[in-house]
């Protein structure tokens, strides 16, 4: 009797240390999520959470895992975007005063990896810890900013000058070009905007003109032609 209770004693010990040994989430701590990886099984398509039960048979083999976490919280990126309007040089010669159609912009966005994407980026990157997902994220960002201002731009433009996008409508565009980004906020701190109701007139004119200028183009093709041809019969 003394025997099986020390037995029994033994074997809940060794189920205990097995528990403990297979418990991933033990190794993530709070504000971190955290991606699994195997020489066995590979990277683990879903990523662990820090307060989520877990458990993998995989680390109870010596130097089989690896588990790198990252951070839950967002990265700030600051971009200023400046430039000026397509053709804005050609346009504005058309108009008295040579008006200017430059733009800038000052623009913070709080952005981050969606956690289902982790292991994913990290397949794909091979990134080690948070430096390198920070190093991804701002160059994205950087990307976000300036798609962000090509489609203020382009809403003006169609809308003679008014934007009619809210931020929360601006935000959902820019995630769908962005399926694997989460854009928690998004900010216009400065901005400078060229009056699109004089580049649009400014537009109209030089098109105008090429209109003008191709009309007397043709005609002046059509009477050289015809002297031409008088002169051939001659």
């Amino acid at each position: 009797m003394k025997k099986f209770i020390i037995s029994c004693i033994f074997l809940i010990i060794c189920a205990v240390v097995v528990f403990f040994l297979g418990w991933v989430q033990l190794t993530v701590p709070n504000g971190s999520v955290a991606v699994f990886m195997s020489k066995t099984s590979g990277i683990d398509p879903k990523p662990i959470q820090a307060g989520s039960f877990s458990w993998r048979w995989e680390k109870l083999l010596p130097t089989n895992t690896e588990i790198r976490t990252f951070s839950i919280f967002p990265v700030e990126v600051e971009s200023k975007i400046e430039g000026t309007l397509p053709s804005a040089e050609i346009y504005r010669e058309f108009l008295e005063g040579r008006p200017d159609f430059s733009y800038e912009f000052i623009i913070q966005s709080q952005i981050k990896l969606k956690d289902s994407a982790l292991p994913q980026f990290v397949r794909r990157t091979n990134a080690l810890g948070q430096e390198e997902l920070n190093t991804f994220l701002e160059k994205e960002g950087k990307k976000i900013n300036a798609s962000a201002i090509s489609l203020i731009l382009e809403e003006s433009e169609k809308n003679t000058g008014r934007f009619s996008i809210d931020s929360k409508d601006l935000i959902k565009r820019l995630e769908e070009n962005n399926p694997e980004i989460e854009i928690l906020s998004f900010e216009i701190v400065k901005q400078k905007m060229p009056d699109i109701e004089i580049y649009l007139l400014a537009k109209e004119a030089y098109f105008n003109y090429q209109d003008a200028v191709r009309n007397s183009l043709t005609e002046l093709a059509k009477d050289e032609a015809s002297k031409s041809a008088q002169d051939f019969l001659q």
